[in-house]
């Protein structure tokens, strides 16, 4: 079992059919880089309100907090930190390429947890 839970949040300034988009995007990354199966990739993609993305005062404006897509994804342990940094770079890479999102807007955060702490119904 492979299983990973993805999480992506972004502002709901963004285009419609971005939560499908970016939710294809990141299944093909993990299925091609990461080696995970697509019948066990969950992802969970959710536009917030501007006030809903906070960042610490005065860091960011507000055009680039809009711009900002947080990417949390939570998998079985056992990758390399090399094949970690390849799937950053090609994930940046393909949602510039197929999104337009900034790669200095994006912020990938991978969890990872021993099979042990997964359960199903």
């Amino acid at each position: 079992m492979m299983m990973a839970l993805v999480r992506v949040d972004f502002h709901e300034s963004r285009p419609p059919d971005f939560q499908e988009k970016i939710g294809e995007i990141i299944t093909q990354v993990m299925r091609e880089v990461l080696k995970v199966p697509d019948a066990e990739n969950y992802v969970i993609a959710e536009a917030h309100s501007h006030t809903a993305v906070c960042h610490q005062p005065g860091v960011l404006d507000d055009a680039q907090r809009a711009q900002i897509v947080f990417i949390q994804i939570t998998l079985n342990q056992g990758r390399t930190t090399d094949l970690k940094q390849a799937f950053y770079a090609e994930l940046k890479q393909r949602m510039q390429e197929q999104l337009g999102v900034s790669t200095s807007a994006i912020y990938i955060n991978l969890v990872e947890v021993d099979r042990a702490n997964w359960a199903f119904a």
